[in-house]
């Protein structure tokens, strides 16, 4: 029998649940954007000034202590909780739309309601239809029955998510290598002593070196798991198409794909809004057509 997934997942109670997810992982994402900022672009200006004006080095050594105090004792709980109060809500939105039973040992408490209507107020400002966030799982996985679209909806999240942090760990290689590259040619155009290149433009670079070598690492690590998660149902689909599991073992992997799907939202790096926004169009098309041609798959099966 059809599932009322495309249906709940459009009530407001759900979109109010989308829009406080995305008000609270905007913050953390801001806070992410503030910490990234004083690391890179402010500290290499530090880093360049230092060089120039060798009396700001005592200055600049004093920044970079503050800015690390700072990022260790208060940004970057800011960033966390924030973060996980938005995984939270999001488990409350997938629990809800995909009938999954609420796992108080790997989540903890349901998150207040005053907070989801507090942050999805803020969200409403900015997108008071929530035209953004209707049809968050793609419509086709109506026509299955609800143990198998759940497997579906939780292998398109997973798709999606391997899918951003691929291109977004790509462009960053790119930008990696493109100010190495460019590094070097100046050095060679303005015929640089060794002591020089370090100084005035190796050194300068490294904070904002080191910082994209990090986020790619954790980038393509998230997105490694991403891609695990969906490799073990791509395993189960040939399974069900086969019929040979019951409904009662769907909704136990279900169970514990979410758990996963929780910890990888809890844990895994932010990425930039834009970069979400940039990429939604084409991804959303792509996704909608893989759910079709998942569903199509089982109602051919006699």
């Amino acid at each position: 029998m059809p599932n009322s997934i495309t249906t709940d997942q459009n009530t407001q109670d759900a979109l109010d649940r989308l829009g406080a997810q995305r008000d609270l992982y905007s913050r953390a994402k801001w806070t992410f954007g503030v910490q990234t900022a004083l690391a890179v672009p402010v500290a290499l200006g530090w880093s360049v000034a230092a060089n120039v004006y060798p009396t700001l080095r005592l200055w600049a050594a004093l920044w970079g202590l503050g800015v690390s105090l700072l990022d260790a004792a208060v940004l970057d709980q800011f960033q966390n909780s924030f973060r996980q109060m938005g995984a939270r809500v999001q488990e409350l939105f997938d629990c809800s739309v995909l009938r999954l039973s609420w796992n108080d040992i790997k989540v903890g408490p349901r998150i207040d309601p005053e907070l989801i209507v507090d942050a999805a107020g803020r969200h409403r400002h900015k997108d008071p239809t929530y035209s953004k966030l209707r049809d968050w799982y793609p419509t086709p996985v109506e026509k299955l029955p609800l143990p198998i679209a759940r497997i579906v909806c939780q292998r398109t999240n997973l798709w999606w998510d391997s899918r951003l942090r691929q291109r977004y760990t790509s462009w960053l290689i790119l930008v990696l290598g493109g100010s190495a590259a460019l590094a070097f040619i100046l050095g060679l155009v303005y015929g640089m002593t060794l002591e020089r290149f370090v100084l005035a433009i190796l050194a300068p670079l490294t904070p904002a070196l080191l910082w994209g070598i990090r986020e790619c690492r954790r980038q393509k690590s998230a997105a490694a798991l991403s891609e695990r998660l969906k490799s073990h149902i791509d395993g189960l689909w040939e399974k069900i198409l086969r019929k040979e599991m019951e409904d009662s073992e769907l909704e136990t992997e279900a169970r514990q794909l979410q758990d996963e799907i929780y910890e990888r939202r809890r844990t895994s790096p932010l990425i930039f809004n834009w970069i979400y926004l940039l990429l939604r169009t084409s991804y959303d098309v792509q996704a909608t057509k893989g759910a079709e041609a998942l569903v199509q798959e089982v109602l051919r099966q006699p």
